[in-house]
């Protein structure tokens, strides 16, 4: 392909992007396992994930990808990892760890919302907030793209 093709083809191309969900599971909710959690609290580790987050999506905008959709993180409290590991009762979902999840999906539609309005990414891009928990349906829009 000609660069000019690549270019109009990566414009098109709609890039699915899943946040959060590993860097949680894997990571931040296994306290005997990654110091993680004892450095950073629940919203300072929801801002570094997006902050990182964030540079990367700039760098697929910066390449040519227009059309994002974002995925957030699911009712982690509610896998059995955490319900087994946080001795929920039966039937129950560990409420702490959905409150993170929560957190970080607010905190998510911001960006979405931030990258929409920002000057230089407003005019030719569009970024949609995914979250596939009820967490941010009030906050969820369709959008044509």
């Amino acid at each position: 392909m000609r660069r000019e093709s690549v270019k109009e083809y990566m414009a098109k191309s709609l890039v699915v992007v899943s946040l959060g969900n590993n860097d949680y599971i894997n990571n931040y909710l296994k306290p005997t396992l990654f110091l993680t959690s004892s450095i950073y609290d629940p919203t300072s580790f929801a801002d570094l994930l997006l902050s990182n987050s964030t540079t990367h999506l700039l760098e697929l905008y910066g390449k040519g990808f227009r059309k994002f959709v974002i995925a957030g993180v699911g009712p982690l409290g509610c896998i059995p990892d955490q319900v087994a590991a946080r001795a929920a009762p039966p039937g129950e979902c560990v409420e702490a760890v959905n409150e993170m999840a929560e957190l970080f999906n607010n905190r998510l539609v911001s960006l979405v919302d931030r990258l929409n309005s920002d000057s230089k990414t407003a005019s030719e891009a569009i970024f949609v907030c995914g979250i596939v928990h009820g967490f941010c349906l009030n906050n969820f829009k369709v959008t044509k793209i």
